[in-house]
């Protein structure tokens, strides 16, 4: 082990570890904190990857644990400039040291900061990141951290200065790393408190974070592909958002203050063989030429770098969920039970899909601005679904890479362009809708279809079923004496219950018709042309 890092034996691979950036809910209470959650399930096929704030690069000799030396460390440091470049290891960014039987890596944040050249004024400070890794039986590696990068930051701006900070309270990793993988085989990570606040022109923003956890299991998939199963909990997440107008003509500036609750939240996904090795080994290229001009010298190796990953995985998934979501607002308070997301799509392989999906349920409004004939109208439950297809995906791409050309400009000529998309539409794409649910007191109504996008126009079918029509129609009916505004809506709702046609249950539906040559009809009756 000792020789073997001495000489600088192996390449050193290396582990892609994203950073994890808690977002403030909403842009200064302009949206719904559910969907904020959004960026937690679609971030957490990173997170099935995460092992702290940058990326960990682990010398790939297989060897026993044992004490460290420092001929050892500085083979292991020196290895990382294949990932990061020489000048991380020569401006000591990056910094490698024995302590026992592991090896204490040190990657000095500040001075990657420092080295961009902040404008005057602007400051940022950053703690440095550090974690234990020893080699292990077989040639994986252990790694362990115990504690996150703390940020703080001042920047000014022509509408005023923002500042703020973030800290991570109780952060703790344990890993087990494959270097031929690419990928962890095992690692739990977690954190007592997320804490972000920031300050900008008339906005305050305090974030809070509570019991983030998560484990990731690998798997060898062959071919150096590696398949992820990893789980994502958060006990709580609380936000407070609190905006100052400016004040006007003598009036005092009035405070408003909007506060977000959400969790817990949860998420699951899978990554089934993905390419981690070969992706490694495209970083690696891209970094050994230092520079766009010199890819673009050797884009020949480029393209076939690009084809031999391809189709970077199989299929990915990501199912996340949250529950008791209630929005603080200055009229009120919104509120939502449980909402859901389905996310999949496949890599560029022969059959490509795409799907979201989404599930809410229960949600809660200000009954002070409701009138209350409205309640039994107000949706109780929605779930959607969304699919899009096209065969051919992996042809596509290998036409683009042999098309490509990094010396002309643009890369990507017109007449490859037409190529690609005439390789697009002869796919058959399809975008399938449903089956969906949108449920109320009064009603509930069902969709599915699906649109064929062919030339020269697209076409298809969506099938719309109605349950309860009658009850909807006669609570607007009878609301429409007292509220004029709603005689609009129910000269429109009789026209449209006008067009329906019972279903096989009974029920009113409308088949609505899509043609080729732009026309709609609806069960049968044609719109347009």
């Amino acid at each position: 082990m000792r020789n073997r890092l001495a000489r600088g034996g192996g390449r050193c691979p290396a582990l892609i570890v994203p950073t994890r950036r808690p977002r403030h809910l909403s842009q200064i209470g302009a949206s719904i904190p559910a969907f904020r959650f959004l960026d937690h399930g679609v971030k957490l096929m990173r997170q099935s990857l995460q092992a702290s704030f940058l990326v960990l690069l682990l010398a790939g000799a297989p060897a026993l644990a044992e004490p460290a030396t420092s001929e050892g460390a500085k083979a292991l440091a020196e290895s990382f400039a294949t990932y990061f470049g020489q000048s991380a290891l020569d401006k000591g960014i990056i910094n490698v040291a024995p302590q026992g039987e592991d090896y204490k890596v040190t990657v000095d944040l500040q001075k990657l900061v420092d080295g961009q050249g902040l404008p005057p004024g602007d400051s940022v400070q950053i703690g440095a990141v550090s974690f234990l890794t020893s080699p292990q039986q077989g040639g994986a590696w252990k790694v362990a951290m115990s504690s996150f990068p703390s940020v703080s930051a001042h920047l000014s701006s022509p509408d005023g200065d923002v500042a703020g900070s973030f800290a991570v309270n109780g952060y703790k990793f344990d890993g087990v790393y494959d270097p031929k993988l690419a990928s962890f085989l095992a690692a739990k990570g977690s954190a007592d408190l997320v804490d972000v606040k920031w300050t900008a022109k008339g906005t305050d923003v305090a974030l809070q974070e509570a019991g983030f956890a998560f484990d990731v299991q690998s798997s060898d998939a062959g071919g150096g592909a590696v398949s992820v199963k990893a789980r994502n909990t958060i006990k709580s997440v609380s936000e407070t958002v609190k905006v100052t107008s400016p004040a006007k003509q003598g009036a005092p500036a009035q405070p408003v203050s909007i506060v977000y609750k959400l969790g817990p939240l949860s998420g699951d996904a899978t990554l089934e063989a993905m390419h981690s090795r070969g992706l490694l080994d495209l970083w690696a290229f891209l970094v050994a030429q230092q520079g766009v001009e010199h890819v673009v010298e050797h884009q020949d190796e480029l393209k076939s770098r690009l084809k031999a990953i391809l189709p970077l995985w199989n299929s990915a998934k990501v199912d996340a969920s949250i529950s008791d979501v209630s929005a603080g607002l200055p009229f009120g308070e919104v509120g939502l039970k449980s909402f859901g997301e389905r996310i999949g799509f496949s890599g560029l392989a022969s059959h490509g899909e795409f799907e979201l999906g989404f599930k809410l349920d229960g949600p809660t409004f200000p009954a002070a601005l409701l009138p209350s004939w409205s309640k039994p109208l107000l949706p109780s439950s929605l779930d959607a679904d969304f699919k899009m297809t096209a065969e051919g995906l992996d042809q596509i791409a290998r036409a683009l890479i042999d098309d490509l050309d990094l010396k002309a400009t643009p890369p990507l000529s017109e007449a490859s362009q037409g190529k690609l998309a005439a390789m697009w539409l002869g796919g058959h794409p399809r975008l399938v809708i449903g089956p969906g649910r949108l449920t109320s007191p009064s009603y509930a109504i069902s969709v599915q279809g699906e649109l064929e996008m062919t030339k020269p126009k697209p076409s298809g079918r969506l099938t719309i079923e109605a349950d309860g029509l009658d009850k909807t129609f006669a609570t607007i009916q009878e609301a429409a004496k007292t509220t004029p505004m709603l005689q609009q809506a129910l000269a429109g709702l009789t026209f449209v219950k006008g067009l329906a046609k019972p279903a096989a249950d009974g029920k009113p539906s409308w088949v609505i018709e899509l043609g080729a040559d732009g026309a709609v009809s609806v069960n049968g009756m044609k719109f347009g042309k």
